[in-house]
């Protein structure tokens, strides 16, 4: 039997290492519950000893029935009075006095069991039936309680156990007499199973603990995941600095502030002027290293109390209370162009740069973060519109500018749903047989009351508002319509903008289009510009896709305006190059602008690609290009676009 108590005990401590219960948090939590259920160990301890002193005093030794329990006494009193105090300071404990603590309750603990034990045996020798039936009952309620107060601990409370009840079960078993012997076997399994009991008991405690501090762990790795996520989701990439979203966010903050106090602020935005030159001569990650630069000589500008941010491309945003006057305003931009004056490391090369700034004052010319942003937006377009290199603060006239366009937006949606947009159509020809090739359609809007509005201006606007989508669908469908009344081998050229482009599903939409008009798709050419190709390559290569897979063919708009490379000249299905105005127009008196067209010519028959000349106006210009290796050309010397 005492075997079998020793298994268990084995089988209880081998839990615990394997399990792992060797972590602070779970040391704490055993703590926790000894603080909880020690004290009253020791008052029960106090109690059975007193009740010893009282009934064994008249049948047994002194030294034995009163000295040794009055030690008890004291010693529980003095423990009890350590796990009190214990209790109030549970949240200041160390974990090295948690663990010497537990250490010593799993050598204390056992040690007075086995002491009381003993004790009360010893007494059992001296008294009679009643006597020895209330002795065994003290040793079982001292066990059970100690057991249930040291469960959090199996060091302690499984050895508990067994020095409480081995001494009582061998002297039953020693006595000879038949009951005692059958109740010793009795108590050796009634002691088994509480051993069995403190063990499922403990394990449990385990798993508790452990699936807390899984939790806990899962919601610490959560709450690092949601920090990275805000952080990204507020932080520039390719600068550091705050985003759009972030300088909105912090700048409703400060607007609420400055509602209850009234005191002024300045909200600037800084647009580099001609940015894009920088990306079209180096690339984009020299580009985007001159803007890294910019943010670190602009964060340097600011003072701790200002706000940075990057609203995208290459357009800045701060937030100051230094700026609140028109003179204030003018020290303000001077410090900014200072900051950026000397020149930029472009990929080993100096570069210049100037900016265009514009400005809005709170409360003068708005109180929300929108508006203020809005106005300023409005100040930098009109310095940019004004020649750039420049600062200039909001005005109330700027503002007409907005209004005029909001008034155009609303027409637009009007026209485009009464199919107003008309289209003309330019010719392409084939300038060593003079033939039609193809057929440019050009989208044309005569409104009532404002006259012709430049396509420049009205598709800016549609695709702004969210209206281009309506109106390529409007116009593919009626210019396909037309096409299908000229000869066979006469195409239809379309533009498709950069909106449409990077548009999941675009494709398919112009394919479905065809199919329902009945072009043939590859009498449709598709022309893009490099700067919309250049926004979302990886879309627009997707939309180009499936126009090519249709049979539909893809020409290359503007060739030279945007950013050329051979690298995706190569990687995109091109079927045509058109060759920009700007190349034709100096054709005649700049030797290096013409001999540029005619490496574009080479490279085109290189790669098996048609071009385009566009824009030419003399027949000079006509003959340098054909000198040239011209293949086809468009141009007022040929035909103006014509309905």
């Amino acid at each position: 039997m005492a075997s079998m108590m020793c298994r268990v005990f084995r089988k209880q401590i081998g839990f615990c290492h394997k399990g792992g219960c060797d972590s602070d948090a779970f040391a704490r939590e055993q703590y926790h519950s000894l603080v909880q259920q020690l004290p009253l160990l020791y008052i029960v301890i106090i109690l059975t000893s007193i009740t010893l002193i009282l009934n064994g005093k008249e049948v047994s030794p002194v030294w034995l029935s009163v000295y040794i329990p009055s030690l008890f006494t004291i010693l529980s009193g003095f423990r009890l009075y350590y796990w009190i105090n214990a209790s109030k300071t549970l949240d200041t404990i160390g974990i090295d006095r948690i663990r010497h603590d537990i250490k010593h309750v799993a050598i204390l603990g056992p040690a007075l069991s086995l002491s009381y034990s003993l004790v009360a045996i010893a007494i059992f020798q001296y008294g009679d039936a009643y006597l020895q039936s209330l002795i065994v009952m003290l040793v079982w309620i001292t066990s059970i309680v100690s057991a249930q107060c040291l469960s959090s601990v199996p060091k302690a409370s499984i050895p508990t156990v067994l020095v409480s009840t081995l001494p009582l079960i061998l002297v039953f078993l020693l006595s000879g007499d038949k009951t005692l012997i059958i109740f010793s076997i009795a108590l050796a399994g009634l002691a088994t199973l509480i051993i069995q009991m403190l063990f499922n008991s403990f394990r449990s405690l385990a798993d508790i603990v452990s699936s807390r501090e899984i939790l806990i762990e899962k919601h610490a790795l959560a709450e690092q995941a949601r920090e990275e996520a805000s952080r990204i989701a507020y932080t520039d990439d390719l600068t550091g600095l705050p985003n759009r979203r972030r300088f909105r966010d912090r700048l409703n903050e400060v607007c609420k502030a400055h509602r209850q106090d009234g005191a002024a602020f300045a909200v600037c935005i800084v647009n580099i002027d001609f940015f894009k030159t920088i990306n079209d001569l180096y690339g984009n990650n020299v580009g985007d290293k001159v803007l890294q630069q910019i943010a670190a000589r602009l964060s340097e500008t600011v003072d701790s109390e200002e706000h940075i941010a990057r609203l995208g491309g290459n357009e800045f945003a701060i937030y100051s209370e230094r700026a609140t006057s028109s003179t204030k305003v003018r020290h303000f931009s001077s410090m900014i162009e200072k900051a950026l004056r000397e020149p930029f490391d472009a990929s080993g090369q100096s570069v210049l740069l100037t900016v265009s700034i514009g400005f809005s004052l709170f409360p003068e010319h708005g109180r929300t973060p929108d508006l203020l942003i809005e106005r300023a937006n409005h100040a930098v377009h009109a310095a940019k519109s004004d020649g750039r290199r420049q600062s200039i603060i909001f005005t109330p006239q700027l503002e007409l500018g907005t209004q005029k366009r909001s008034k155009i937006e609303q027409e637009l949606r009007q026209a485009i749903n009464r199919n107003e947009i008309e289209l003309v159509y330019q010719p392409i020809i084939d300038l060593k047989t003079g033939r039609y090739a193809s057929f440019e359609a050009l989208a044309r809007w005569r409104h009532e009351e404002m006259g012709n509005i430049s396509p420049d201006v009205f598709i800016t606007i549609a695709e702004q508002s969210g209206l281009i989508t309506q109106l390529t669908n409007n116009l593919l469908r009626k210019a396909a319509l037309t096409a299908r009344q000229w000869p066979e081998d006469v195409k239809l050229s379309f533009n498709l903008s950069a909106d449409q482009l990077v548009r999941p599903g675009a494709g398919l939409v112009l394919i479905s289009i065809l199919a329902e008009t009945g072009l043939n798709p590859w009498r449709l050419e598709v022309e893009l510009t490099e700067t919309s190709i250049m926004r979302d390559m990886e879309r627009a290569l997707d939309t180009i896709r499936n126009l090519r897979d249709a049979g539909i063919n893809i020409s290359l708009d503007d060739f030279g305006t945007g950013q050329s490379s051979l690298g995706y000249i190569r990687d995109i299905p091109l079927s045509k190059i058109k060759i920009d105005k700007s190349f034709i127009d100096r054709i005649c008196d700049d030797k290096k602008n013409r001999d540029i067209v005619g490496v574009i010519f080479d490279m085109c028959r290189s790669l098996d690609l048609d071009s385009v000349a566009e824009g030419i106006e003399t027949v000079e210009q006509l003959d340098i290009l054909l000198a040239n290796g011209a293949q086809l050309g468009q141009g007022y010397l040929f035909s103006q676009p014509v309905s």
